[in-house]
């Protein structure tokens, strides 16, 4: 059954293409010619899309826990970080604090079992 074996995904960094790939380069310049910010415009959503594309994996049924830990400070620190956090179906939970961190990853790690 899908999700049985997976409970915790971490996501070292946002998932942003390579700007210099040729594919990506054309896509933005495209946009740039156009008055678009390439950035928000395209490398943003995409970003998200990956994102919950890969948390989807996690979570496939509605009968599925788990846990996605975002390790990337820009989630929260940054305007567009805002935008991709806004994307996902839960909002996240900050934490600046690792034994807390931790501490509830185990409680509810635990309680799925």
């Amino acid at each position: 059954m899908p999700g049985d074996s997976l409970e915790l995904l971490i996501i070292a960094r946002l998932p942003f293409e390579v700007p210099t790939d040729p594919i990506v380069e054309a896509k933005m310049e495209r946009i740039k010619e156009q008055g678009g910010n390439p950035f928000i415009d395209y490398s943003v959503p995409e970003a998200a899309l990956k994102l919950r594309q890969g948390i989807g994996r996690l979570i496939r049924t509605s009968a599925d826990r788990g846990v996605a830990v975002i390790c990337d400070p820009r989630i929260t620190s940054s305007r567009w970080g805002k935008i991709i956090a806004r994307s996902l179906a839960v909002p996240p939970i900050e934490y600046k604090d690792f034994n807390r961190l931790f501490g509830d990853l185990r409680l509810f790690l635990r309680e799925s079992d």
